[in-house]
Formats: structure tokens, C-alpha cells, sequence
């Protein structure tokens, strides 16, 4: 990896995987790269396995790319990556979470192990998410207050309509399969019902 010519997404990369061995990690894996897009198979088990995978890290890894270097409180709050709906996952899964900036300063220059510790940054957190602090450090998976949850995930955005629900798989712990062209509508009624079929649940003779 650091033998790499140091341009564009590897520079990224080499920056991730130092900062994963600066904290005493000796693997790191990045969505960015590990994930066979092409290939639809594991496509769909990344996608159904990333809050597990997060959930079990020692260390999440957010690279906030458009937060500059001394930013003050409120950065986070308005960084593209808080805009996302995959970032929801990513935010209530892990259990320790660190923040970089664009230059891979530690955001705030907090130098905390975790930063769901920070007062500062879980309000911060609480303020731009809707995300209340105990979901922030102690989320449970489920289909309860599901209202609350589809929340979190309307307004973000996403590259397609239905990752809206799909981005939601493992707050409400449901696997059901992924199905582009169905629509925000028909993927939003499978997430809350549990459906398995691409048609929706059919009532009736």
C-alpha cells in the first residue's frame, strides 16, 4: 500500500491505514476499496453486513473531507458525510468512533480515544442528526419506534431513491433482498413489513 504512488483515492487510503496503526490496529478494511461492487453477490451481503461489521470494529474511521483543518464546533454538523444516509449505520453501529479532518488532524484537535465520549461532539452530533445520546452511544437494533427511525434516513441523501431503506437494514436488524428500479415507496413498505418478495405482500385471492 505505502509503495503506491501517493495520487488521488490512494493517497486516502494511505492516510486510513496509518491512522488504523497509529491507534494499535495491525488490519483495516475501507469501504472505498474492499467492497466488489460488480459483483452482485457480495454487493448484497456488504450491504446486509455493514452494521454488524461496524458494530464488531475496534475502531470506526470517519474522514470528514470537506472539514478543514481548525475547524471549530459545527463542522462535523454541516460535513457532506453528515448529509448521507449510509452515514446513520455508520454513526450508531460502532461503539468507538474517531473523526479526521481533511488534512487527518483529529477533528476539534480532540485527542480522546472515542469521540462519542466528548460532551461537545455528541451534542453536536445531537443537534444535526435528530439522533438522541443514547441512541448515539448504546443503539439496539429493531423494529421499534420505526416512525422515529425513517426519520433519520428521509431527508439524507442517497445515490439511489430506494437507499433510503436500504440504508436502514441493520438499524431495524431486517434482511430482505436488495431490488434497484423498485422504487422509495416499495422498498420503504418491504423494510417495515419484513417482505421478502419484490411485489410487495398481496391480500386476497
Amino acid at each position: 500500500m505505502y509503495d503506491l504512488d501517493p495520487a488521488g483515492t490512494v493517497v486516502k487510503l494511505q492516510k486510513f491505514c496509518k491512522a488504523a496503526r497509529d491507534a494499535g490496529h495491525h488490519w483495516a478494511w475501507s469501504d472505498t476499496c474492499c467492497i466488489d461492487r460488480p459483483d452482485v453477490v457480495e454487493f448484497d451481503v456488504s450491504h446486509h453486513s455493514m452494521f454488524i461489521w461496524y458494530h464488531r470494529s475496534a475502531l470506526i474511521i470517519v474522514y470528514l473531507s470537506d472539514v478543514p483543518s481548525s475547524s471549530k464546533s459545527g463542522a462535523l454538523a454541516n460535513s457532506a458525510w453528515n448529509t448521507r444516509a449510509w452515514s446513520i449505520p455508520e454513526l450508531l453501529a460502532p461503539k468507538v468512533i474517531i473523526f479526521y479532518q481533511a488534512d487527518w488532524t483529529l477533528y476539534l484537535d480532540d485527542r480522546s480515544r472515542n469521540h462519542k465520549e466528548p460532551v461537545s461532539i455528541i451534542q453536536e452530533l445531537e443537534h444535526s442528526t435528530g439522533l438522541n445520546a443514547r441512541a448515539l452511544l448504546a443503539f439496539r437494533p429493531g423494529m421499534r419506534d420505526a416512525e422515529e427511525k425513517l426519520q433519520w434516513a428521509s431527508t439524507r441523501v442517497t445515490a439511489r431513491d430506494e437507499d433510503v431503506a436500504y440504508s436502514l437494514f441493520g438499524i431495524f436488524g431486517i434482511h430482505i433482498p436488495i431490488i434497484y428500479g423498485e422504487g422509495r415507496q416499495k422498498a420503504l413498505g418491504r423494510l417495515l413489513t419484513g417482505d421478502h418478495s419484490p411485489f410487495g405482500r398481496h391480500h386476497g385471492p
